[in-house]
């Protein structure tokens, strides 16, 4: 089974680097990572620069929300708790939002990770330390 969901996240993670508004071929893809200084400038700008972050990006936020997601289930014993329940999402995106407004619009999603877990590890010191339980959480 667990090579299967390897296998089928590869899949995914290649085809995110295939799949775009310029059609490119798995050679053209596989020479712009191997050849750091490929004669086709824009083959490598559009892999290296644009689709490779963009694919990076989507399997860390994906991973991180599943992981945030076992996290809270597992610490309030509720199967039905999600990242949306202590705000947490929304301490991303204030994160995110806050980084915009000081740095401008040019941020990587390593300032909306820091508001991710800069509010996480707030609710959880809450949570443990306030002796909050999953009946009491105010």
């Amino acid at each position: 089974m667990g090579r299967l969901i390897v296998s089928f996240f590869s899949l995914l993670f290649f085809s995110n680097l295939v799949v775009g508004s310029t059609s490119l071929s798995l050679s053209q893809i596989f020479d712009a990572l191997v050849n750091q200084g490929s004669p086709d400038v824009v083959t490598h700008f559009i892999v290296v620069e644009t689709r490779l972050p963009a694919a990076a990006t989507a399997t860390l936020a994906g991973g991180s929300l599943a992981v945030i997601g076992l996290l809270l289930q597992a610490s309030f014993h509720n199967p039905l708790a999600d990242p949306g329940l202590l705000g947490v999402s929304g301490g991303a995106s204030l994160g995110a939002a806050i980084c915009i407004l000081l740095i401008g619009i040019n941020y990587s999603s390593a300032e909306a990770a820091i508001g991710f877990f800069c509010h996480y590890s707030i609710c959880i010191y809450r949570c443990y330390h306030c002796y909050l339980t999953p009946l009491s959480l105010q």
